[in-house]
């Protein structure tokens, strides 16, 4: 079994596959960092439970309110956001070694995995990424597969 530390330095090698793409942060932020959690599940990473999903916010606060109502109450659906990151380790990570530099000024926490995949499936996402043409690519290189129908996503 793999150590978690050996497992994060190959999360380093993934980040920068993914931050090789094409607008993968302008539209495909929540396919990032579901490809990263997706690969570290994969990797046997036995720290799982501790990871989360991050949304950012910082001006889409319609979109702010739609999550908020969903996660709180658990009305409508879960759309978009300004950015989203992976939590792990108590750090933000997204393909972007540096990070991407976006300043929140709204965030949601500790965001599910079933949240996410219905945010990618409702849309409201920046159509700047070319889903259809990268996620297939993603998958192959990864060895992961993201079980999302990518037909009824809105924009991918």
């Amino acid at each position: 079994m793999k150590k978690a530390n050996d497992i994060l330095k190959g999360l380093e090698e993934i980040r920068k596959y993914l931050d090789s793409i094409k607008n993968i942060n302008y539209g495909g932020c929540g396919y990032s960092a579901l490809a990263m959690y997706l690969w570290l599940k994969k990797q046997g990473y036995p720290y799982m439970h501790r990871i989360s999903f991050v949304y950012l916010y910082s001006s889409t606060y319609h979109y702010y309110e739609i999550n908020t109502k969903f996660i709180k109450h658990n009305e409508g659906l879960p759309t978009s956001c300004s950015h989203i990151m992976l939590k792990v380790r108590g750090k933000l990570l997204d393909s972007t070694p540096n990070g991407l530099g976006v300043d929140p000024v709204k965030r949601h926490n500790n965001i599910t995995e079933e949240t996410l995949r219905l945010s990618l499936q409702n849309g409201g996402w920046n159509d700047s990424f070319d889903a259809p043409k990268h996620l297939p690519k993603i998958e192959k290189k990864l060895g992961i597969k993201f079980g999302i129908d990518k037909k009824l996503s809105y924009l991918c």
